[in-house]
């Protein structure tokens, strides 16, 4: 659902020359989106139909310019196996605050990441849903200008 709500949400300037994709730090390759997933999303208009999950790899972490996760295990994960991304990898509930909130916050706390609903009912899927959405609403000025800047576009 991230993925297909955060293209959704970019300015149509930045979908121009930003590439999003989605990775899992646990998933096998090659599932569907789940049907819950599907109907939540077509719901705002949003086509997920065709994605296919795919684990993360050293290649996609190289190539990311800007790596969102969405609870703060997956963050821990990924800048364990690839410390070369520490800095362009944020929880995505932390990523509109201040930059104290990069994994190791000192004695503040991390917000508190989404929780995947898989398995639960389509009333789930939708206050998920809605909580990703929600956050990248807040972090979208920061999102585009971390794409810009990568990009040589700011």
């Amino acid at each position: 659902m991230a993925e297909g709500l955060l293209r959704s949400a970019l300015s149509t300037h930045v979908c121009e020359f930003a590439s999003v994709g989605s990775a899992g730090t646990s998933t096998p390759p090659g599932l569907p989106a789940s049907v819950h997933s599907v109907t939540a999303c077509r719901e705002l208009g949003i086509d997920i139909s065709g994605h296919q999950s795919r684990p993360l790899s050293p290649a996609l972490i190289n190539e990311a310019d800007l790596i969102l996760t969405m609870e703060a295990h997956h963050r821990q994960a990924i800048v364990t196996a690839w410390p070369q991304a520490t800095a362009r990898t944020y929880v995505l509930s932390a990523f509109p605050l201040p930059d104290q909130y990069t994994g190791s916050s000192g004695g503040r706390g991390m917000p508190p990441g989404v929780a995947d609903p898989i398995g639960l009912v389509l009333e789930e899927y939708r206050h998920t849903r809605d909580e990703i959405a929600g956050y990248l609403k807040q972090a979208m000025p920061r999102i585009e200008s971390a794409i810009q800047a990568a990009a040589g576009r700011s």
